[in-house]
């Protein structure tokens, strides 16, 4: 927003991506963007439009600069080693060089180690990774989402948050439930995915979720969807409503920000 109104950003050739465009160098398909208190913007690109492939390399992270709208960081997504097709980066959490993606197409957590600049795969596609079968993503007031051919979402692996002390990463598909797994399991490539579903714990049943945001204490907020309002979700697994309102039609991408969410 500038003093004339709505502007796009970064306001260069990255917001200038038409149809026919591979993607490399511009936001075709931004799912979440989020910001770490660096003066740094990140956005995830999914690289192509709603039910399309990317073209190799389209799919991304890209870090801008809030104050410049330069770009300070590009992390591509191999098909080989990060995102096998059908996968689809959905958002992201920093835990020192650390960068966490969930792949909500197929199922997995993406980690980049912003030192190493190497980029490792885990759960792809397991079970527990996934929507659960029974469950339905719900939208406002419990109605069920179909469209009407009568066919439902199956959106995986789509929330993330890792805990302040950096040592559980969390996640949940829109229907729940929340679960965690250790980050030095996640990131010790001598454990099998078969040893970390082991280590999966659920945290709780949750309604139809699109976003979530975590406290320096631990308490996880989540953009309740069915009602319209922002649940807080305390470390002993009380929810608690924090706020509702009419206007709030699908809140993502939470972030908190010197005592905002």
């Amino acid at each position: 927003m500038t003093e004339s109104g709505l502007a796009p950003f970064p306001g260069n050739h990255w917001n200038e991506w038409t149809s026919g465009d591979e993607g490399l160098n511009s936001l075709v398909n931004v799912n979440a963007c989020h910001h770490f208190g660096d003066g740094l913007l990140w956005a995830v690109d999914q690289g192509a439009t709603q039910g399309e492939q990317p073209s190799k390399g389209a799919a991304k992270l890209v870090a801008f600069n809030i104050a410049t709208g330069e770009a300070a960081s590009v992390i591509r997504f191999d098909e080989k080693k990060a995102l096998p097709p059908g996968g689809a980066p959905n958002d992201l959490r920093i835990q020192g060089n650390s960068v966490y993606v969930t792949d909500s197409g197929l199922g997995g957590v993406i980690i980049h180690d912003l030192e190493t600049g190497k980029t490792i795969r885990r759960l792809s596609g397991n079970a527990l990774l996934r929507k659960p079968e029974g469950l339905v993503q719900k939208g406002y007031q419990g109605r069920i989402l179909e469209d009407n051919r009568g066919k439902r979402p199956a959106v995986h692996s789509d929330v993330i948050e890792v805990s302040p002390d950096g040592r559980w990463l969390y996640y949940a598909s829109p229907t729940g439930p929340l679960c965690r797994i250790p980050t030095a399991s996640l990131k010790d490539q001598r454990l099998s995915d078969k040893t970390l579903v082991g280590q999966i714990e659920k945290v709780a049943d949750i309604p139809s979720i699109s976003g979530s945001a975590i406290d320096a204490a631990g308490n996880t907020y989540l953009s309740n969807v069915e009602n319209r309002s922002v649940d807080k979700l305390l470390p002993d697994g009380t929810l608690k409503r924090l706020i509702q309102n009419e206007k709030l039609i699908t809140p993502d991408a939470l972030v908190i920000s010197d005592g905002w969410i």
